[in-house]
């Protein structure tokens, strides 16, 4: 299965650029870890087959950043 990549995280690359360039300014090390995921719901039951394809319980979107400087992590 081939999967497509996200509009989100592709749109979004530049700023995630940026802000990372701008936080190296203040930092010894930054990591940017963005998501966007979609999750779908198979159900089966006596009435018949059930798809959830966009289950907002299972689908995540957004980043985390995390930064070190002299031998501490935020």
């Amino acid at each position: 299965m081939k999967v497509s990549q996200s509009e989100y995280i592709k749109s979004n690359k530049p700023l995630f650029k940026e802000l990372t360039e701008e936080l190296l300014k203040s930092y010894a090390y930054v990591s940017l870890l963005a998501e966007d995921a979609e999750g779908k719901v198979y159900s089966i039951s006596k009435s018949g087959i059930n798809i959830d394809a966009k289950n907002d319980l299972l689908s995540r979107r957004g980043f985390v950043v995390k930064v070190y400087d002299n031998g501490l992590f935020a």
